[in-house]
C-alpha cells in the first residue's frame, strides 16, 4: 500500500534553494512506496510541472497567529478537513513553510498525522509548536549543530543534485554576448551581500583578462538599498560583466560557464550551487563556510578558500584559467562525487526515515 506524503513547499516555483532541494526529493521518491501531495501557496507554472510528472498537487495560503482565537481555531479545523479528505499518512514541511504558529501541527497532532520539518539553514530559534513534530531533516551537520531543535530527533540528509535538469543544459553564449573563445566566471544566486557579490564584482580588476568574462544570474533579494545601488553602478560600469537576472532556465547558464564562483561571506548550510555545477561537470571555487566542506573536498570536487581572503579566490581562478585541463578534471570529479553521495543515496535515507516515522 502506497503511503500519502503532504509536502509543505512554501512557494509556488522552483527558483530558490529550499524550494528546488525539496522538490529533488519529490519527484525521486519510490512511487510504488509514497504518493507524493505537493501544496503550494498559490497557483503558478510549478503546479503545471508536477502534473506532467504526476504528481499531485494543492494549494493553500499560509496561515498563522493572528491574535483572533475563533479564526485560529478554524483554520486548525479547515487544517483538519484537508488533510483527512487528501488522505495523509505522514506531513514533511520545509521550515518557514507554515505560520510561526501554524494550525496544520494542530491538526496533524488531533489526526494523530506525523511530521517530519525540513530545516535548510541555521535557525536562532524555533517555532514553539516544534514539540508537536516526530522529527527534525537538517540539510547538513552544521545546520543540525547550530540550531536549537530541543531534543528533537534529528536526521541529515544532504541535498541532492538533479542531473537530468542541470547535467542536460545547453550553452547559450551567443544569446548572452560571450565568445566561444572567452572564459566564462559564473556566479548564480540571489543577489544579497551575504553571498559575497561585491567580492565576486572585485574580480575582473584583480585578474586583468580580456578573454575573461563574467556572468551573474539571480534575483535582487537584498533589502538594503545601498547595497542594490553600489551592485548596479559596477555592473553598469564593467561591460565585462553581465547580469542576466533571474532565469527560468539556470541549467543553459551552468552550461554556459567554465568557473563557477561561490564566494558566500555567510554561513552556507548545503547550497543548491554546488550540485548543480557538479552536475553540469563545472569546477566550483567555494567560501569555507557552514556545511560547505561537507560536500567539498578541497582540491577533489572543488577549490575552497577562507571567506575573506579575497587573493587566494584569485589564486584560484588564475590556477584553472591557466589549466583547461585541470579545470575539466575538476569538473568531472564534481560529477563524479556527486554521482556517487549526492543522487540516490540521500532519497534512500528519507524513504528509510519516511517508514521509520510511520512505524
Amino acid at each position: 500500500m502506497r503511503r500519502r506524503i503532504c509536502y509543505f513547499l512554501g512557494t509556488y516555483e522552483d527558483w530558490g534553494g529550499a524550494s528546488r532541494a525539496l522538490l529533488n526529493f519529490i519527484v525521486r521518491v519510490d512511487r510504488q512506496k509514497f504518493d507524493p501531495l505537493v501544496v503550494v501557496t498559490k497557483p503558478g507554472k510549478l503546479l503545471e510541472k508536477l502534473a506532467e510528472l504526476g504528481i499531485a498537487t494543492a494549494v493553500r495560503p499560509k496561515q498563522d497567529w493572528n491574535g483572533n482565537p475563533f479564526k485560529f481555531v478554524l483554520d486548525v479545523f479547515q487544517a483538519i478537513a484537508f488533510l483527512r479528505e487528501q488522505k495523509v499518512d505522514l506531513i514533511h514541511l520545509n521550515g518557514g513553510s507554515l505560520g510561526w504558529k501554524p494550525p496544520e501541527l494542530i491538526a496533524a497532532r488531533i489526526l494523530g498525522t506525523p511530521v517530519l520539518v525540513h530545516y535548510h539553514i541555521v535557525s536562532k530559534s524555533v517555532t514553539p509548536f516544534l514539540r508537536f513534530v516526530q522529527g527534525v531533516i537538517a540539510v547538513s551537520r552544521f545546520v543540525a549543530e547550530h540550531t536549537p531543535f530541543g531534543g528533537k530527533s534529528i536526521s541529515v540528509v544532504h541535498n541532492i543534485a538533479d542531473v537530468a535538469r542541470f547535467g542536460h543544459g545547453r550553452s547559450i553564449r551567443q544569446e548572452l554576448g560571450f565568445a566561444e573563445s572567452d572564459i566564462v566566471i559564473g556566479f548564480l544566486g540571489q543577489i544579497k551581500s551575504i553571498k559575497g557579490v561585491e567580492m565576486f564584482l572585485r574580480l575582473p580588476e584583480a585578474l586583468d583578462n580580456p578573454k575573461v568574462k563574467f556572468m551573474i544570474a539571480g534575483e535582487t533579494k537584498d533589502k538594503d538599498p545601498e547595497f542594490i545601488a553600489r551592485f548596479n553602478a559596477a555592473v553598469a560600469a564593467n561591460p565585462a560583466i553581465n547580469y542576466v537576472g533571474f532565469r527560468s532556465d539556470p541549467e543553459n547558464i551552468y552550461a554556459s560557464a567554465d568557473i563557477l564562483v561561490m564566494p558566500s561571506q555567510w554561513e552556507e548550510p548545503c547550497a543548491m550551487v554546488l550540485f548543480e555545477s557538479a552536475a553540469a561537470r563545472k569546477p566550483i571555487i567555494a567560501s569555507r563556510t557552514g556545511g560547505t566542506p561537507e560536500i567539498i573536498q578541497d582540491g577533489v570536487n572543488g577549490l575552497l578558500f577562507e571567506r575573506d581572503d579575497f587573493a587566494a579566490l584569485v589564486r584560484h581562478i588564475r590556477q584553472l584559467i591557466d589549466h583547461p585541463a585541470e579545470r575539466a578534471a575538476l569538473g568531472e570529479r564534481a560529477y563524479q562525487a556527486v554521482e556517487k553521495s549526492f543522487i540516490q543515496a540521500p532519497v534512500q535515507k528519507l524513504e528509510h526515515l519516511y517508514l521509520e516515522t510511520l512505524g
